[in-house]
């Protein structure tokens, strides 16, 4: 009987609902708090601690562990995943993941018997990920419009803003330019959970 898994990787937590279509059931909603369940990563807003305030960024690590917890947390409740026919995920918005080369072959691999963040932190390229809240690229974001002016609103809807992955990226390549080199695979947030989900590299999402 199918089943469907909806989970949602957010600011300070993670959660997930089982739902069963047929029987009409939603299941009671478990969720990590990051905060809590995971003091180690000392984020207990979603992000690292920094003297600037502008600075928000935390450790995808973080998410990873997340992961294997919450589906930890669905098994000692009694949740069946087994007969999961399709999983939706929803993660915070304009945060940037950096990868490596590997990626694609250690998400191939993925051990159940290891963690995910043991396999994966060694794909990260970049140790932090910047996120929605970050207002650190005031600069970046002046010299996107000084170069640009209003074609960027014109092609893309919007103006620069600090949060926006565009301006990170830029900022990252200036601020640690070998890392950048090491960097081959750029996701959102959103399209890094789903290549773990998936166990290979996804696209971002066109609507993202």
């Amino acid at each position: 009987m199918a089943q469907f898994l909806g989970i949602d990787l957010g600011t300070q937590s993670m959660k997930a609902l089982l739902i069963d279509p047929v029987k009409e059931t939603v299941s009671d909603p478990v969720s990590v708090h990051y905060g809590t369940d995971l003091s180690q990563y000392h984020s207990p807003e979603g992000f690292l601690p920094h003297p600037d305030p502008a600075i928000r960024r935390a450790d995808p690590a973080m998410w990873l562990d997340a992961l294997d917890l919450l589906l930890h947390k669905m098994h000692l409740a009694g949740m069946d995943l087994s007969g999961v026919a399709g999983i939706a995920g929803s993660a915070q918005q304009h945060g940037t993941v950096y990868c490596n080369a590997a990626l694609p072959e250690k998400l191939r691999q993925l051990d159940q018997s290891r963690s995910l963040a043991e396999q994966l932190i060694p794909t990260f390229s970049r140790p932090v990920a910047p996120i929605w809240m970050d207002a650190s690229t005031t600069e970046e974001c002046a010299r996107l419009t000084a170069r640009f002016g209003s074609q960027i609103r014109q092609r893309t809807g919007s103006a620069p803003a600090e949060r926006f992955s565009a301006a990170q990226i830029m900022k990252f390549a200036a601020e640690d330019p070998a890392a950048y080199q090491q960097t081959a695979h750029l996701h959102l947030i959103s399209s890094f959970f789903a290549s773990v989900l998936a166990g290979e590299n996804m696209p971002i999402d066109s609507g993202d």
